[in-house]
């Protein structure tokens, strides 16, 4: 019998954390993107220091939701270029990618002020921020006003770190996913990512772990502590201000891109309606009406609703083991587990669907219940060694695969040709992923998020 803690793990399994694999693919970026920079004629010198930044770097990435993509930020210490302005810097970086045959058609800078962008296939991005240090003091550029601006990455990734290690099981990481995922599900509010963290992160309290260590006892406490203090915290500033956008860790840089009073009204108003409804759900003691609460928070794909012993206690543990079947068809496999992974960009490996419902750019491809699927690798767009095979993994993801035992995720050969057929039987958003493996390692993977509606 699991209780309301056993449906927030697998909650994040299964619908909030990005796939293991798609992380992979982040890390093989970040490390050929680093590859390029040492090696350029023109930057290679010039180089202090490559650093990821941002959700990847706090491990606050979710899967994408709709025509979203995940990003990883890096950025990039330089000293400081001789009758350079800001501009040149993001100017020049950009044209030492296009210039290149592998990256003239994915680097981008069009609606980018501060970083340059390599888009990856599918749902994944990478910005590199050039940034110089002055008298001291980290700066990134803003190509549209040609000007400097501070920044200090590695303090707020310390910052972030330091309360992270203040909640149990840092769980600080894990209310962040979910409160990102509920704003991207529900999209009643918006508000950037960096802004959003740092709401969360100030409500952690340097000696919570010597005076109130019971609040982080668990996700679902550290949720409602989190989340408890953040509406107290905003209900007592009706208006926005600096104190609120302030980095920090840094006093001079404000997080207020694409944020007005208007937008902040908002946020607080329907932090303090979900803040009512997650103390209400936390409350309820009864199993099955604990679910359908945190339901009306997270949507139907959290939880089971459970035919027997819905009298227990919502969060009391049960030490009942799943059936040898059941164990066996939910446990999921990682190919990491199996081949190691050496990411080559040398080789690219590209799935096609068939019937083809993609609408480009990044949207997931979108099919109706009791349709036939074929995967095949995509020859014209793969650039693979010979002597290549494959593996495949489907992994579902909604209560209605749930309350068949079909979430998958286990590994499968391939039967020779690349291609794999597969029904949509149940509804949600899935994922397919192929594994190309030479030599005993995997050098290159694709994926396809496949929405059932």
């Amino acid at each position: 019998m699991k209780n309301i803690n056993d449906f927030f793990r697998d909650f994040l399994k299964d619908e909030v954390n990005l796939n293991p694999t798609r992380l992979e693919v982040a890390k093989a970026g970040i490390k050929t993107m680093e590859n390029f920079l040492r090696r350029n004629d023109l930057f290679k010198d010039s180089i202090i220091d490559i650093t990821p930044q941002g959700s990847y770097r706090q491990e606050t990435i979710i899967k994408p939701f709709g025509d979203s993509d995940f990003d990883v930020d890096l950025l990039i210490s330089l000293r400081k270029f001789d009758g350079w302005e800001p501009k040149d810097y993001l100017n020049n970086l950009h044209q030492e990618f296009k210039s290149t045959i592998r990256y003239a058609d994915l680097v981008d800078r069009r609606g980018k002020s501060r970083c340059v962008t390599i888009d990856y296939a599918n749902d994944f991005h990478i910005d590199l921020v050039p940034s110089i240090s002055i008298y001291g003091v980290g700066k990134v550029m803003n190509k549209n006003s040609n000007e400097f601006e501070d920044t200090d990455g590695d303090s707020y990734a310390q910052w972030f770190e330091k309360k992270n290690l203040i909640t149990t099981n840092q769980y600080l990481t894990k209310v962040v996913r979910l409160v990102k995922y509920l704003r991207d599900s529900k999209l009643t509010f918006s508000i950037k990512s960096v802004l959003l963290t740092s709401l969360i992160g100030r409500q952690v309290n340097e000696y919570d772990n010597y005076f109130n260590p019971e609040c982080y006892k668990n996700l679902s406490t550290s949720l409602k502590t989190l989340f408890n203090r953040l509406n107290d915290y905003l209900q007592n500033r009706p208006n926005l201000t600096d104190e609120i956008l302030v980095n920090p860790v840094l006093p001079t840089e404000f997080f207020n891109r694409h944020w007005n009073q208007d937008r902040y009204s908002n946020f607080r108003n329907k932090i303090s309606n979900y803040n009512t409804w997650i103390n209400d759900a936390y409350e309820e003691s009864d199993i099955n009406e604990a679910v359908k609460k945190w339901r009306k928070i997270f949507g139907e794909d959290f939880g089971e609703i459970q035919k027997t012993m819905a009298s227990f206690s919502a969060y009391q543990s049960f030490d009942v083991k799943a059936s040898r079947h059941d164990s066996r068809i939910n446990q999921e496999e990682f190919i990491s587990e199996q081949f190691p992974m050496n990411l080559d960009d040398r080789w690219s490996l590209k799935i096609a669907v068939s019937p083809d419902r993609s609408s480009g750019g990044f949207r997931p491809y979108v099919y109706r219940k009791n349709e036939g699927l074929t995967f095949m690798v995509n020859r014209n767009k793969s650039n693979l060694p010979q002597g290549i095979f494959f593996k495949w993994k489907v992994k579902n993801s909604g209560s209605e695969a749930k309350r068949y035992n079909a979430m998958r995720g286990q590994l499968e050969n391939d039967k020779g040709d690349g291609v794999k057929f597969e029904w949509t039987l149940y509804k949600g958003k899935h994922y397919v992923e192929c594994y190309a493996i030479y030599r005993d390692s995997v050098v290159a993977t694709d994926s396809v998020y496949i929405n059932v509606v």
